[in-house]
């Protein structure tokens, strides 16, 4: 029998900074293109999901527009997390599929070797402020521009205790 307190027995919705965490617009640059999106982060991943890309070399330039279920993701995307009957499992598995088909990206914690979050403050602390990351044994670290310093501390709160501890935050507001 379902414990009375479970809120995923009764059918109620996932509830943001507990089950995910939302951010409405982060910035990733790879190869050629700089890729703006929205993102959703669970305990066990980050889904990068875009809504526009810009690329290209030379004279040639790209411009790219993104849907999901037809419609921009800006929008679809906290119409989703949303959804009464959406569990965590549900979302993860939802969203693993929908990168794969719209060339966002799926990054798995525990993969990261390192992990970090700088949330930025002072004369130049916008300047690092973002996510980052290391996997596999490689030398430099990955990561995202996350607009808006409320997000940043949105994503540090949720992830505080998965942050690598070698890799702290040293712009956080309660340190």
């Amino acid at each position: 029998m379902p414990h009375a307190l479970d809120t995923k027995a009764q059918g109620m919705a996932l509830e943001a900074q507990k089950d995910y965490v939302f951010v409405p617009k982060v910035t990733r640059t790879g190869g050629v293109a700089v890729i703006e999106a929205v993102m959703v982060g669970t305990r066990k991943y980050l889904f990068v999901i875009p809504f526009s890309s810009i690329g290209g070399a030379g004279r040639t330039i790209e411009t790219r527009k993104y849907t999901l279920a037809q419609g921009d993701p800006r929008q679809t995307v906290p119409a989703l997390l949303a959804e009464e009957d959406m569990t965590v499992e549900a979302l993860e598995e939802l969203f693993c599929d929908v990168v794969e088909k719209i060339d966002g990206y799926a990054l798995e914690i525990a993969s990261f070797d390192r992990f970090k979050i700088v949330v930025g403050s002072g004369l130049f602390g916008w300047l690092k402020a973002g996510l980052y990351y290391k996997t596999g044994g490689k030398r430099g670290w990955s990561g995202m521009a996350v607009k808006g310093k409320a997000n940043r501390q949105l994503l540090y709160d949720f992830y505080e205790d998965q942050l690598h501890p070698d890799a702290p935050n040293p712009y956080a507001a309660n340190p």
